[in-house]
């Protein structure tokens, strides 16, 4: 099990305890990767035979742990769509572009945020469109709009989403 950024939180170790974010303003801990750098590997992700190889790989290593959390945009869909939580998260373009920017350490400036948030709507409406696990929302997720909530009140709400379906923390 892992702890979500510095929230001291531990999920139980429980293959019910998959829980699935489908983030879309989620910051990770991962190195921020830009949009224009992924096209190479996005058309791959789309090859339904490499991406059942991963969706099996992520299986795997989440039923070896005993249950985890994951993000991504098509985890509780697809990957994990009997998972016990899944939350949705969203937030509009400009608040997307705005993090991301200062994640990267730039300055957000309105032409770059203006210029960010372009790339970031863009992305959203191929990957909605994309035939191989397309961005969608699960019917049952959950959905968290983070557009004017700080990281620690996401997390805490997705901690109460948990208590609420018997996921405590361990």
């Amino acid at each position: 099990s892992s702890s979500p950024r510095g929230t001291g939180t531990r999920w139980a170790r429980s293959p019910a305890a998959a829980c699935s974010v489908a983030a879309s303003s989620v910051r990770t801990g991962l190195p921020t990767r830009r949009w224009n750098r992924l096209a190479s590997s996005r058309l791959i992700a789309a090859m339904p035979a490499i991406r059942a190889w991963v969706n099996r790989r992520l299986r795997e290593a989440v039923e070896a742990e005993g249950g985890g959390v994951m993000d991504g945009r098509d985890i509780g869909t697809v990957v994990f769509p009997d998972a016990v939580l899944k939350v949705f998260l969203t937030a509009t373009p400009t608040a997307r572009a705005r993090r991301r920017l200062l994640q990267e350490g730039r300055e957000p400036a309105e032409e770059a945020v203006a210029l960010e948030a372009g790339q970031l709507a863009e992305r959203d409406r191929l990957d909605a469109g994309r035939e191989v696990a397309p961005l969608r929302r699960a019917p049952d997720a959950l959905l968290l709009d983070t557009t004017t909530l700080d990281f620690a009140t996401q997390v805490r709400q997705i901690v109460a989403w948990a208590g609420e379906r018997g996921l405590p923390p361990a």
